[in-house]
């Protein structure tokens, strides 16, 4: 029984976080009064404190005072959440979930933060530390149901800083409670921002009917799907289904009915299959693919009016066996299937090749990453002992991305075939830039230079530990980097052999703060100058640019 219980409940996962766009979720409202106020943006200085500095606005709640409590709109109910919350260094708060359930934020503890506590004693820890710097906002999302499956509660779900922390934590001794989520400051500064939610509700606002269907055989798995030009098999149905009686061996499927809408809104559709299906409303197609798909969940939103509607559904099995599977979502409802339950079986799960931990010394791996919206081919990527990793474009010389916690998931490398060859970091991840860092003085907006024939990389040398140092000419000028871990982070250290001509980017975002003469905000990371370099930002398009001159040798470091 429990073992048919978690399988339920992995699927149920499955449906709310996998091939699903997302709706707009409800913003919640809370009522202020002292010693809770409001801000537009709060600068926290993790050095000094009384360095904070506090813009006043609407945008942020915010409170200093110890033990302070502040309540939401928010009932407890089956619910989605997400917010971002900031805390100073000796910050330390807990979201109420209600019924002695809540989810603990202490800066202090080593492996805690983001523990749930069940009846003020049970202490359930985070499969992984997710958690940020003090100063620096953390991303956190949870799926509560308090209906459960099989009457137990349970939260199926917290995600910090997009790294799973918690799975499907059962609440066995849990009561539903006619209460709000409420956020109780302990000691330090809280601060809270973007807290949205969905409540799902027990409904199944759309249902079809009047179904009829035909079945043509196809000479092969081809795309054209060239039909045999037979007579068609045709015939009612009271589900979405395969089992339909016949003897071909490729064919196509096409379903046509009615939908039934209760009211107005935005639903969302989600196909699953081995083959090919596309799913049409109105006679426009809502979602589907030409593509051969081995049940990579496909999904999209459509606004829908309410009443009486035509649907159809295409499918076409191809070469593997007959799966298909027709969902539909919503913003205050579950997931759940238009098909027949049989139509879609419970999924065997893929396994996963990772490197977790790197033992003894640095390892290094070539592979293709997906940056942004572009795939990068020439990347290395450098895990430690120390758990600081980062990658790195071989080409453009620039740092991508660091992380910290467990080193990579190479499953679309080394599983089978490895057609992707995409490497995937584990752990808590800052994305970077991927611009060519060095710049001639004199030239500040100069066009990129080819990475072929000018900015060249000369290759990469390993020092005892492992860690590359890169070389790159440039202009009759040699330059050098080198990554490594230094105080939880990464030390970056830069040479140039002609220094009076060029200078080099440090690091690019959105927006940089001074805190010190040494220390820079940038967006979500910090970066600590360890030399008396020049430092200035320059603003270049819609982007800010930390620069120094490079004078001889320049080292800083990142943490996050």
């Amino acid at each position: 029984m429990k073992k048919i219980l978690l399988l339920k409940l992995l699927l149920f996962q499955a449906l709310l976080g996998f091939g699903q766009k997302d709706f707009p979720l409800n913003s919640a409202t809370w009522n202020l009064s002292a010693p809770w106020q409001s801000a537009e943006k709060i600068t926290l200085n993790p050095v000094n404190e009384k360095k904070t500095q506090i813009i006043e606005g609407k945008s942020i709640v915010y409170t200093k005072s110890p033990n302070a409590s502040i309540v939401s709109e928010i009932k407890l109910q089956d619910l989605k959440l997400k917010f971002y919350i900031l805390q100073s260094k000796s910050g330390n708060a807990k979201l109420n979930l209600g019924d002695n359930l809540s989810l603990i934020f202490d800066m202090n503890s080593i492996d805690s933060y983001g523990a749930i506590v069940k009846n003020n004693e049970t202490i359930i820890k985070p499969v992984t530390d997710a958690k940020r710097k003090e100063g620096l906002w953390q991303k956190v999302e949870l799926v509560l149901s308090l209906t459960g499956l099989n009457g137990i509660p349970v939260i199926e779900k917290v995600i910090l800083n997009d790294l799973l922390i918690h799975s499907n934590v059962l609440l066995p001794n849990l009561k539903n409670s006619d209460g709000n989520l409420s956020f109780t400051n302990q000691t330090g500064l809280l601060a809270f921002k973007g807290f949205e939610y969905i409540g799902f509700q027990k409904k199944q606002p759309i249902s079809i009917s009047n179904l009829s269907y035909t079945l043509e055989e196809t000479y092969n798995a081809d795309r054209s799907f060239e039909s045999k030009k037979q007579e068609k098999i045709s015939g009612k149905s009271n589900s979405l289904t395969f089992d339909i009686p016949n003897n071909f061996n490729k064919y196509i499927l096409h379903y046509k009915g009615d939908m039934n809408v209760e009211k107005d809104g935005i639903y969302g559709f989600t196909l699953e299959h081995q083959g090919t299906g596309k799913f049409l409303i109105d006679g426009e197609q809502v979602v589907g693919s030409g593509e051969y798909l081995y049940r990579n969940p496909i999904s999209d939103l459509k606004e829908i009016k309410a009443g009486k509607h035509s649907f159809e559904y295409i499918y076409h099995p191809i070469y593997w066996r007959p799966v298909f599977g027709v969902e539909v979502s919503g913003a205050d409802f579950r997931p759940y299937g238009l098909n027949d339950p049989k139509t879609l079986p419970t999924r065997q799960l893929d396994g996963g090749i990772f490197i977790d931990n790197v033992e003894n010394k640095a390892k290094t791996i070539r592979s293709f990453l997906n940056f942004n919206t572009t795939k990068l081919t020439k990347v290395i990527s450098v895990g430690t002992p120390e758990k600081i990793h980062y990658s790195f474009d071989l080409d453009n010389g620039s740092l991508l991305q660091v992380w910290k916690g467990k080193f990579a998931d190479v499953t679309q490398m080394w599983h089978e075939r490895g057609e992707p060859q995409l490497l995937y970091p584990s752990g808590l991840l800052t994305v970077l830039n991927n611009e060519i860092p060095f710049f001639e003085l004199n030239n500040e907006a100069q066009t990129k230079p080819d990475v072929y024939t000018e900015f060249v990389n000369a290759g990469y040398e390993l020092d005892e530990s492992g860690i590359p140092t890169y070389t790159y000419n440039w202009k009759n000028a040699s330059f050098t980097q080198k990554f490594s871990p230094s105080k939880g982070g990464l030390l970056c250290e830069i040479t140039g052999n002609q220094i009076s001509k060029f200078g080099y980017t440090m690091a690019i975002g959105n927006e940089i703060i001074k805190l010190s003469d040494n220390l820079y905000k940038v967006d979500n990371f910090y970066v600590e100058i360890n030399e008396k370099a020049k430092v200035y930002v320059i603003e270049n398009g819609e982007k800010y640019h930390l620069r120094t001159n490079l004078n001889g040798k320049i080292a800083y470091n990142l943490t996050w």
